[in-house]
């Protein structure tokens, strides 16, 4: 990835913001890092441009353990974060995909991404440790 400052893949899918819950700057670290080291990984619309913003705000990409990519609907894998000694399992898709998945969405992360979903953004979820912490917006300009 040469250029960082310039949006990358389809501009339906150029990432437009999240939200994370708790709101920290440990939370906002962690998310961005697992989303730049799934999204490297990543063959979704979505995967280049969030890349690319989250490699320009994180840790930079770490090592993933079990990626798998789920089409339309997200990828997910295990992530490292600097420092530590285990992976955290680790999860990015869509609300549908994050239920099945076992993940339950707080509120507040729902109302967040409510307005995104009625101007017709893409919105996709993310979850690790077992609790989903994040709400992404996709679109175009």
């Amino acid at each position: 990835m040469d250029n960082l400052d310039e949006p990358t893949g389809h501009p339906a899918w150029r990432f437009r913001g999240f939200q994370t819950w708790p709101v920290r700057i440990e939370t906002q670290r962690d998310f961005l890092t697992i989303a730049a080291s799934l999204s490297a990984r990543s063959k979704h619309p979505c995967a280049q441009d969030l890349h690319r913003v989250a490699l320009w705000n994180s840790q930079g990409t770490q090592e993933v353990m079990g990626f798998q990519d789920d089409g339309e609907q997200g990828f997910s894998g295990a992530v490292r974060l600097p420092g530590e000694e285990t992976s955290r399992a680790a999860i990015i898709g869509t609300k549908q995909f994050i239920e099945e998945s076992g993940q339950e969405i707080p509120e507040i992360l729902k109302n967040v991404a409510l307005p995104w979903e009625e101007e017709g953004s893409p919105v996709f979820y993310c979850a690790w440790d077992g609790t989903v912490k994040a709400a992404l917006r996709f679109g175009g300009s």
